[in-house]
């Protein structure tokens, strides 16, 4: 007797994998947009400016030179040297302190944007995923929030903490943790009722495990957005605290303080309100562009795999099945005398050792045990 013939896979696919990532198609579709090429240029130009101020500057921020005062845009002062964008009141390079005052805003405006976005995502997260006393809590606290006048906030912390970078970020964020918390509790709520966070339940997965493997990954786009528009929205919060004489100290260059100390000489000397105000603008419009593209680029919630591909405006390619079939029939002839007479099938199935349950942008893993049979026909 003698048994030969590979064995004939069915097309049953292997273990679960996760679905191919987009983010290298979702950046060229995202730098593929005009606005998006023009913000994402801004914003490298100010970083650069903000990380490495020293080097673009050509002068000490705060190096007065009363000599040089009010010396107009694209001319020499009286030393020799060339004011590219003009002088101050008191002889300061307005170029020097307009690349400066970009390391203050980006500062503050990121940190602000943390802050808020830690303490509104986390009582977003205990409102929408806990409920009851819990949300409706919170969301009281977040309508006291909004009824609390921001001005007052700020005169009230800084009166007492002092003009400070640090106590600045503290008045921005926390006074724009309200945004972050409704988003994030109103996209709790429909993502707790999916199924895998049901599956992830019924295994007995622990709470903290779900919003972090589940949840969380699954509101990071909308929160992505919101934190864009907020950097934008604590850049300009930050000028207007500058502006009212209640932002950071005098020494640090900032554009609010610069408009302010800029506004008395509008009508005769222009530059000086001029530029930190573009600087401002630009920054801000910038931000606005990026945020804009990626909120048209991130899908709908609940939007599946060819809806996404459709937005992405590629077609979306079927990957091969990865690894060796789970399970198998393998047909083998039985020679009897020389005659092949009798055909032997058998269904095996391999050990498996991972069961995996995917969601659109997140998976959770468990492990389980199989065992190989194999029955004849």
């Amino acid at each position: 007797m003698r048994l030969d013939a590979p064995a004939l896979p069915v097309g049953l696919a292997g273990p679960s994998v996760p679905r191919p990532r987009r983010s290298w198609r979702r950046t060229r579709v995202l730098l593929g947009s005009g606005g998006a090429r023009i913000g994402a240029a801004i914003l490298l130009l100010v970083g650069i400016c903000a990380a490495a101020p020293g080097w673009i500057a050509p002068a000490d921020p705060n190096e007065q030179n009363l000599l040089a005062r009010f010396t107009r845009p694209a001319t020499r002062a009286t030393d020799g040297t060339l004011a590219v964008l003009g002088t101050d009141q008191l002889g300061r390079d307005i170029l020097s302190r307009v690349v400066h005052g970009a390391k203050t805003s980006v500062l503050i405006g990121l940190a602000a944007v943390l802050v808020a976005g830690a303490v509104g995502t986390s009582l977003g997260l205990a409102a929408g995923m806990r409920g009851g006393p819990w949300d409706h809590t919170i969301m009281r606290l977040a309508d006291m929030q909004f009824a609390f006048p921001f001005i007052l906030l700020a005169i009230t912390v800084i009166g007492v903490l002092g003009a400070s970078v640090r106590n600045i970020i503290l008045v921005v964020g926390l006074s724009n943790w309200v945004a972050y918390a409704r988003v994030v509790r109103a996209e709790t709520l429909a993502v707790r009722e999916k199924a895998f966070v049901d599956a992830a339940r019924a295994l007995g997965v622990p709470l903290g495990s779900i919003v972090w493997r589940h949840v969380l990954p699954n509101v990071s786009a909308s929160l992505i957005v919101v934190a864009t528009f907020g950097v934008a929205g604590a850049i300009l919060t930050e000028a207007g605290l500058s502006f009212l004489g209640l932002g950071v100290p005098l020494a640090i260059p900032s554009w609010g303080g610069m408009l302010a100390e800029g506004r008395q000489f509008v009508d005769t000397r222009y530059w000086l309100a001029l530029f930190p105000g573009a600087a401002l603008f630009v920054t801000v419009m910038g931000i606005n562009l990026l945020g804009d593209a990626l909120r048209e680029l991130i899908p709908p919630r609940g939007c599946d795999d060819d809806a996404q591909a459709r937005l992405l405006r590629r077609p979306q390619r079927a990957e091969a099945p990865r690894g060796d079939p789970i399970v198998g029939v393998q047909q083998r002839p039985v020679e009897i005398d020389g005659e092949r007479s009798v055909s032997h099938r058998s269904l095996s199935a391999r050990s498996m050792p991972r069961v995996a349950i995917w969601d659109e942008r997140s998976s959770t893993e468990w492990a389980s045990k199989s065992r190989s049979r194999s029955s004849p026909e």
